[in-house]
């Protein structure tokens, strides 16, 4: 990496190449994603206040089904 570059500028490059900070800096350093996908699911539920009342009781309903099926299969899976 030339030195001189801004932080901004290397956080900028590491976005669009989608990989992490520490991969353009250091030597032998690990391919990570920028983004975890923990990271991208915590923007997008950041954004949950702009949807109307009637949408985001939607999708919370729909984020308890997930969850509640998940805990079934889990469940379900200790039995068998």
């Amino acid at each position: 990496m030339p030195v001189g570059l801004s932080l901004a500028t290397i956080v900028r490059l590491a976005e669009a190449l989608g990989v992490s900070t520490d991969y353009l800096l250091i030597d032998d350093a690990p391919r990570r994603p920028f983004r975890s996908p923990e990271d991208a699911l915590c923007d997008q539920l950041a954004t949950i206040t702009e949807l109307s009342d009637t949408d985001r009781a939607m999708l919370l309903s729909f984020l308890d089904a997930l969850v509640t099926r998940t805990r079934l299969k889990h469940l379900t899976a200790d039995i068998s």
